[in-house]
């Protein structure tokens, strides 16, 4: 982390001023706000050649900077960014000095986001302090309103911090806790499912924390009558996820689990059917799967009263009608947008923008691969270096190891794609474009978005949750991945993500009829690599042109990155995690789960809508 102060410069609080303090904040919010609000202060202390408050300002800045992960209670506080050979501030770098400074001004902080940080902060890097500071922590994390703007913002941080907090205290914070339940059960009852997910989020926080015990029923009720209304209005996204959320409450009243489970099996099955049509065949594929998925969960003899034999047997035989149909839906899924009037600009793409549609910018910030431009180049490339073309040249890996060699081109060889030259001079034009997005756009972008959301890896489990091109039971997987990316550890995103993509390959492959494995002499029958499918026919069936070059190249291509060999022979250096053609894998992969993501949400909110034309 860069040095921006002496570390012989002393500060106490007498060199602090809250209402100076407050005409750098103005009226911001949140410390991922007003870590860059401090830093600005910094600067112009230090220009005016004021070293202590520039000094002050710096180390609020970086005490804002750090991101709350609640996943990980014993150590919160991450690093904003880590990123090769840089980082921003972490929890070490604060200095027993640092948080004597901290304490003495607490009393002066109005803001309850700023005193919140900074108690917290000061309690979890020495906990040898008062376990006064806590208690401050708590009130201040509380005060952020239980509302669905405040939740998305920082709310759920801030009272799953807090109740957290009053958790490990035991009895000293007894008062505390009582009061935080009584007001979130409030905050559910005068909420309904108009409010989005409001509802699910209050209850999902008293059953992480055992708390709204005596409020089981009504509770489970709320949720149950908001998923009916939901799927009555064909809101099939928002009301399954009601009843998801039902079903965890279902057992504290009559037993109704099972019987939520068949709904929820029901709620797919009514939703597959309405994507029977020409372009929904995907989707309705999609929701087939789930259906028998929660159909099966259901225990034999609980079979007969919900009828689940039928409904099973019903469903497999239109999911497998669907399969046949689905392959002329697949090409369209990938590329749900046009994205040819994103501004070029990552700033004006992104920034201001709700989680929502800042993730749908970011992903679409490239705009669609122009194959054509890419070919172009590279046979103009080969047409003005005659020489260097008929010569051989070989290609060595990072270990000096020979990976490929090509042989000289003749101008009758330039219309095979196949020749070596020709792979080599696309993987070139193809590199070009890729470090010209990943420094003009990408990174840029995905800058701003950690400036300016604080997303958690939950969110990141919705987005897989809902996407059909992830096969069944791969959705952690990505969005553990993505999540890892979206934090600049590419190493974990990588690691993750590649195989899974190959995975992804393969089960769409197989489900268009596609033989995927060979077997051995010995009869022992093995999966094929990602280089071996995309030479299969069915390949250039299933997946868009642009999908087929971007993983060709970019995953399974030598002398290109050939980033599937790479990582699972484990041959990537660490600084390989962090070049160009890492970062742009990491961004493809989050495209292609994203808008597929953003296809099946949208089409669960068109049927909706035609559903309430149709009423009308």
């Amino acid at each position: 982390m860069e040095k921006r102060y002496s570390g012989n410069t002393v500060i106490s609080k007498n060199d602090f001023n809250w209402q100076e303090c407050l005409g750098f904040i103005d009226n911001l919010k949140r410390c991922s706000d007003l870590y860059s609000a401090f830093a600005k202060a910094a600067r112009v202390f230090k220009e005016n050649g004021d070293l202590k408050k520039s000094k002050i300002y710096w180390l609020l800045s970086d005490a804002c900077s750090l991101n709350l992960n609640n996943d990980n209670n014993k150590n919160p506080f991450v690093p904003m960014l880590i990123f090769q050979n840089t980082r921003s501030a972490m929890l070490e770098d604060f200095k027993k000095e640092d948080l004597d400074f901290f304490e003495d001004i607490l009393p002066q902080l109005k803001l309850p986001c700023l005193e919140s940080r900074l108690a917290d902060l000061i309690k979890t890097a020495d906990r040898n302090r008062s376990y006064k500071l806590n208690l401050q922590a708590i009130d201040a994390y509380r005060k952020t309103p239980l509302e669905t703007e405040e939740w998305i913002r920082d709310g759920r941080d801030c009272w799953y911090r807090a109740i957290y907090l009053a958790k490990i205290m035991g009895n000293t914070a007894e008062k505390y806790l009582n009061e935080m339940e009584t007001e979130i059960i409030d905050a559910f009852r005068q909420s309904d499912y108009s409010n989005g997910l409001f509802l699910i989020w209050m209850a999902d926080l008293l059953l992480v924390y055992n708390l709204g015990k005596n409020e089981n029923s009504e509770i489970a009720i709320k949720l149950e009558n908001s998923a009916e209304e939901l799927i009555k209005k064909s809101d099939y996204h928002t009301g399954i996820l009601f009843y998801e959320a039902c079903r965890k409450w279902s057992n504290y009243y009559k037993d109704k689990y099972h019987e939520i489970t068949c709904r929820i099996a029901d709620s797919f099955k009514d939703f597959g059917e309405k994507c029977e049509t020409p372009q929904g065949w995907f989707l309705a594929h999609e929701n087939y799967q789930n259906a028998m998925k929660y159909y099966r969960e259901i225990p034999a003899e609980f079979r007969d009263q919900y009828d689940i034999e039928q409904k099973l047997s019903e469903t497999h035989q239109r999911m497998n009608n669907a399969a046949k149909m689905m392959l002329d839906q697949m090409k369209p899924v990938f590329s749900p947008l046009d994205v040819s009037e994103i501004l070029p600009m990552a700033n004006k793409t992104i920034s201001g923008k709700k989680p929502g549609d800042a993730l749908l910018s970011f992903v679409n910030i490239a705009g669609p691969l122009n194959i054509n431009f890419i070919r172009k180049n590279s046979e103009e490339f080969l047409n003005n270096n005659l020489l260097s073309n008929l010569c051989p040249s070989t290609h060595f890996s990072s270990e000096g190891n020979v990976i490929s060699k090509s042989e000289g081109i003749l101008n009758a060889e330039k219309k095979s794609e196949e020749h070596p030259k020709i792979v080599e001079s696309i993987i070139q034009t193809y590199g070009i474009h890729i470090t010209v997005n990943i420094y003009g756009l990408i990174l840029p972008a995905l800058n701003i978005l950690n400036r300016e959301h604080n997303l958690r890896e939950i969110d990141f489990q919705e987005v897989t949750k809902w996407s059909p091109i992830i096969p069944p039971g791969r959705e952690f997987f990505f969005s553990k991945g993505i999540y890892a990316g979206y934090n600049y550890d590419f190493i974990t995103s990588l690691s993750i993500l590649v195989p899974q993509l190959e995975n992804l390959v393969r089960y769409h492959l197989k489900n268009a009829g596609a033989k995927t494995s060979t077997i051995d002499s010995n009869g022992i029958e093995n999966e094929n690599g990602l280089s071996t499918l995309v030479k299969l026919p069915e390949f250039k069936t299933v997946f868009s042109e642009e999908l087929q070059f971007e993983i060709k190249y970019l995953f399974c291509t030598s002398p290109g990155p050939n980033l599937r060999n790479e990582i699972s022979h484990g041959l990537m250096s660490y600084n390989s995690f962090s070049n160009v053609y890492s970062i742009y894998a990491w961004w493809f992969i989050f495209k292609l789960v994203f808008n597929n993501f953003y296809t099946a949400v949208s089409a669960s909110k068109n049927a909706s809508n035609n559903r309430e034309v149709r009423d009308v």
